[in-house]
């Protein structure tokens, strides 16, 4: 059999020494020595409406990293990333039509004199042209409340 003490000794102020530093180690790792994260959230609105669906990106301005996005519901979003420069892109999800039966669409169609019925164009409001897209924000370590109040095309 093997004995480690035959071949390795560590006296008593050394093991102490380790084991003090493991733990510093140990503590440094769970209290996050990393780089601490910026935690967002507020409200977006188109026109003074709240958006009901979309999407809310952070990209980095230097180029570090990769961009980073979350949902937005009912006019709110919340989301987690790195402090730093960033530009900020809103994208609406307009509701789309549901899907009608062959049956529903011949009714339709008898019902406005046997003519095709329109569709519905699938459109975003907002663009990247939006007044108010595309901004740029320093988010700070810690959590705080960023508020985007976009406007149509033109708008001031």
């Amino acid at each position: 059999m093997f004995h480690l003490q035959e071949y390795f000794t560590v006296d008593q102020p050394t093991s102490t020494f380790l084991f003090r530093l493991c733990c510093l180690a140990a503590s440094a790792t769970l209290v996050g020595c990393g780089p601490s994260q910026a935690t967002v959230g507020g409200s977006v609105s188109f026109a003074g409406t709240p958006v009901a669906k979309g999407e809310i990106v952070f990209t980095a301005t230097d180029g570090s990293g990769s961009a980073v996005g979350a949902s937005i519901s009912n006019g709110q979003y919340a989301i987690k990333l790195l402090p730093g420069e960033c530009i900020v892109t809103i994208s609406d999800f307009p509701d789309v039509a549901p899907v009608q039966s062959t049956a529903d669409l011949q009714r339709q169609a008898e019902a406005n004199g046997n003519r095709p019925v329109p569709s519905q164009p699938f459109r975003n409001q907002i663009t990247t042209e939006t007044v108010g897209n595309n901004q740029t924000v320093i988010l700070k370590a810690g959590s705080q409340k960023l508020d985007f109040a976009l406007l149509p095309v033109g708008s001031k």
